[in-house]
């Protein structure tokens, strides 16, 4: 899978949260990787490790 896909699946499933403490979670932790925003994180062009990163803090949250 490349990237641009990774990042297509995860803004979608983003997108797609519902509950508001996950999206300020999810917020909190893009910060953390030293972006802005959503809009700054896709713009920027992370790294994969950022895109896994995201990928399984939303993995453990639906679990």
């Amino acid at each position: 899978m490349t990237i641009e896909t990774r990042l297509n699946a995860l803004k979608s499933r983003i997108s797609a949260i519902l509950n508001d403490d996950l999206r300020y979670a999810l917020a909190e932790r893009i910060r953390e990787l030293g972006y802005i925003d959503l809009r700054d994180f896709f713009q920027a062009r992370p790294v994969l490790a950022h895109v896994h990163a995201l990928e399984r803090m939303l993995l453990v949250a639906r679990a």
